[in-house]
């Protein structure tokens, strides 16, 4: 969400532990795993990349490391939509995006944010869990997803945030 002053280490799904991840019902699978820091060095959360089998339902879940406020939280996704995909679609995606800040709060070490996306049936966000906002325009979803991840192959995902100082770990 830190365009330019966040960083990612990279670690490969295999070696990487992580709790069973369950949506909607369905086990899904570990697929990456990114460690994301400001300036290169300051940890700020981890990021865990879910999906099933064929790919139609992935999520990202971020347990952060940082208190953050909703304000905080709402700008970095503004800006990252910004620079991804430009004022006319932030424009557009204004009411979806009021939606998306009202689900918001703050979050504290320890506290986890997951993002689902289910194909042809739109997305939700998940505080802790709990579903907070349910998006049915699957354009949008996949743009807020896309914050993270480029994932137009889910079966091959590139972490959209440059990696930490010092990792020789994987592409980004």
């Amino acid at each position: 969400m830190w365009r330019g002053a966040v960083c990612v280490l990279l670690a490969a799904s295999g070696t990487a532990q992580a709790e069973p991840f369950v949506y909607r019902g369905q086990q899904l699978t570990l697929a990456g795993t990114a460690q994301a820091c400001y300036l290169r060095f300051v940890d700020l959360f981890d990021a865990e990349y879910f999906r099933n089998t064929d790919g139609s339902v992935r999520c990202v879940r971020l347990r952060y490391h940082r208190d953050f406020d909703r304000d905080t939280l709402y700008a970095g996704t503004l800006k990252a939509m910004r620079e991804l995909y430009g004022e006319e679609q932030l424009r557009k995606d204004a009411p979806l995006l009021q939606q998306l800040n009202e689900a918001y709060r703050g979050v504290d070490d320890g506290d986890s944010y997951q993002l689902c996306v289910r194909r042809e049936r739109g997305g939700e966000l998940l505080r802790d869990g709990q579903v907070g906002a349910r998006f049915v325009d699957i354009g949008f979803a996949e743009r807020v997803f896309g914050i993270w991840l480029d994932d137009k192959d889910p079966l091959t995902p590139r972490w959209r945030l440059p990696r930490c100082f010092g990792d020789d770990r994987g592409a980004s």
